[in-house]
């Protein structure tokens, strides 16, 4: 239950750069499916930080914990949502260049 929210990323990182590479001449893919990627990821890693502070002000005791920090005090809450942003943005850019080397070779196969 802890990877669900990187195997949904997976799912619409993939979805979405196979969609968008129809709609693009060829050699302009890698370029624009990193800008798609960094944006979708980047909306998400923003979606769940909100929803985390959300969590966490209706009650601390449900927001995400990180590395055995748990958010008792606000500080401690603000170092866990910044690591989950960043964490999310670095997994997110790499979900994005391991699907967009698997279209490549897709393509060349073709």
């Amino acid at each position: 239950l802890r990877f669900l929210k990187y195997l949904i990323l997976a799912a619409v990182l993939g979805f979405s750069i196979y969609q968008y590479r129809e709609h693009l001449p060829k050699g302009k893919v890698f370029r624009n499916g990193i800008l798609l990627g960094l944006y979708i990821t980047f909306v998400s890693a923003l979606t769940l930080v909100a929803f985390n502070g959300l969590v966490y002000a209706v009650n601390a005791d449900w927001a995400i914990d990180k590395f055995s920090l748990e958010p008792g005090s606000l500080g401690e809450f603000l170092v866990i949502d910044g690591v989950l942003f960043f964490e999310i943005l670095v997994y997110g850019l790499i979900l994005t260049f391991i699907w967009l080397q698997y279209f490549k070779s897709q393509v060349q196969q073709n």
